[in-house]
């Protein structure tokens, strides 16, 4: 099924190529991600994660959670080694939440943002690396003037205008 996704990002190159802007703020951004990423996807299981945090009795007894988390496929996945015999605790329990938040949104879908990436790049190549996640998600949601993010003057002399 990986295919389809890179599929997917063959269309979604070809928006970019033709200046659609259609861009995907996952696709350029490295960094980890977050609770506030998470509660824009998965409101409650990141409601439920916030509550985890906020938490004030025996994290360790009332939860009964281990640094290893249930797959879609009925398997297990650790967040970090042996992380099936690491009891999350008050002590580690930000630990835990950042670790899952990170896998629900980067780690579970690695194999079908890497197809979509794939299908991006044979169309635009690293041309959404240039943009910064902030800037990429402008254009996804739109701006007033979406010129007025990036200084044209600066990149007109680097510039080479092709076809």
């Amino acid at each position: 099924h990986c295919a389809l996704f890179e599929l997917l990002g063959v269309l979604l190159g070809l928006a970019v190529h033709n200046d659609l802007l259609l861009l995907l703020l996952l696709l350029a951004s490295s960094s980890s991600s977050t609770l506030a990423d998470l509660a824009l996807v998965e409101p409650r299981v990141a409601a439920h994660l916030d509550a985890l945090l906020r938490y004030d009795g025996d994290v360790e007894a009332d939860f009964a959670l281990t640094f290893a988390v249930a797959t879609a496929h009925g398997g297990q996945h650790e967040l970090l080694p042996g992380g099936a015999a690491v009891d999350v605790t008050r002590r580690n329990r930000a630990r835990f939440v950042e670790l899952y938040a990170d896998w629900l949104l980067r780690g579970a879908v690695a194999a079908q943002f890497a197809a979509l990436r794939r299908g991006v790049a044979a169309v635009a190549g690293d041309a959404l690396r240039l943009l910064a996640p902030a800037e990429l998600e402008r254009l996804v949601c739109g701006a007033d003037d979406a010129c007025e993010l990036f200084d044209l003057s600066a990149l007109r002399p680097h510039a080479r205008l092709d076809g």
